[in-house]
């Protein structure tokens, strides 16, 4: 897997050595009751939010004991594991809801050995059924999201195996078939994130490596960069879609330096932001400790709560209230 550090040129895979790595720093003051009543501490989790059975769905990341293969359901009041068949252990993959066929999407990510994937499963909330293995080439560390007025998921960027040249092409999912839609687009093409926005009908897309603080909008045909300044540059951040307010959300990352490099004195933010389609606004500049290793973001509409989980070596489920951060488990 892909660990952000140092200048942030270096790329791991989940092999041993990196495994071990992040065992040791996932580990530490983890208890046995935690591992029972809440998922193991996970970098890089798939994270969406089922809207019908209001809860919030992760599965896969890196825990302590390595690429983990487990699926877990929050319903805002305790975490719940399913112990259910569902696709190989992997990390850096990407999950969203499709709110027309009312199931979870995962696509690609990257598997212990290292290597990239590129199956797609789904989700219905009682089983994951694997729905393709044709599609985007095998990818990881992309961007996804599921753009409802055209009821096509898309994902965008990624890198293939080792990670040298990263990807630039857009990929849409109907459900039975993936095509390929246009070959630029942002120009945050690796941990980048993107979001619906339901009211304007638009896929939002925001930083990553290649694209600092850049914004951009993909409207079912192109991309278009949106002309005005953004959070500050970031990579590996989580982002959501709070369709109470109306805004797209930005919580933490990586801080990119305007050469490229990284902050390594202020290394991981704790900021959160909302995008209304016009202005980025600044909501928050503390947040729950620092979140490494892209942390899985979604919104609760039914409680009308953001939720936060994973990313690194620090554990709990965290929730923004609209007034601040709480500590949930």
């Amino acid at each position: 897997m892909h660990f952000h550090g140092g200048d942030g040129r270096t790329r791991r895979s989940l092999r041993a050595p990196a495994l071990a790595i992040v065992a040791a720093l996932l580990a530490v003051s983890a208890t046995p009751r935690e591992r029972q009543e809440t998922p193991p501490r996970v970098a890089r989790p798939g994270f969406a939010y089922d809207p019908v059975r209001r809860v919030t769905v992760l599965f896969g990341g890196v825990s302590d004991e390595g690429a983990y293969p487990g699926t877990w359901e929050w319903n805002g009041a305790e975490w719940r594991e399913r112990k259910i068949a569902g696709p190989s252990p992997r990390a850096n993959h990407g999950m969203t809801y499709d709110a027309r066929r009312r199931v979870i999407v995962l696509f690609g990510g990257e598997g212990p050995d290292g290597r990239t994937l590129g199956d797609t499963w789904e989700y219905d909330g009682v089983a994951w059924r694997r729905a393709s293995e044709r599609g985007p080439s095998p990818r990881a560390g992309f961007g996804i999201a599921y753009d409802g007025a055209r009821g096509r998921t898309v994902i965008h960027g990624g890198f293939a195996d080792g990670g040298a040249q990263p990807l630039t092409d857009t990929w849409v999912w109907d459900g039975s078939t993936w095509t390929r839609v246009a070959v630029t687009g942002p120009s945050g093409t690796t941990f980048h994130r993107m979001v619906y926005d339901a009211h304007r009908q638009r896929v939002v897309a925001f930083g990553g490596r290649g694209g600092g603080g850049e914004t951009w909008e993909w409207d079912g045909s192109s991309w278009t960069k949106a002309p005005v300044a953004g959070p500050p540059p970031r990579d590996h951040h989580a982002m959501a879609y709070d369709s109470r307010a109306r805004r797209v959300v930005v919580f933490g990352g990586g801080r990119q330096l305007p050469g490229g490099g990284y902050d390594r004195a202020r290394l991981w933010l704790t900021d959160l932001w909302a995008w209304d389609g016009e202005h980025w606004t600044l909501r928050s500049e503390e947040g729950p400790p620092s979140r490494g290793g892209q942390p899985g973001l979604a919104y609760d509409a039914a409680r009308d709560r953001l939720v936060l989980f994973g990313g690194g070596a620090l554990d709990g489920t965290w929730e923004w209230t609209g007034a601040g951060w709480e500590r949930r488990r």
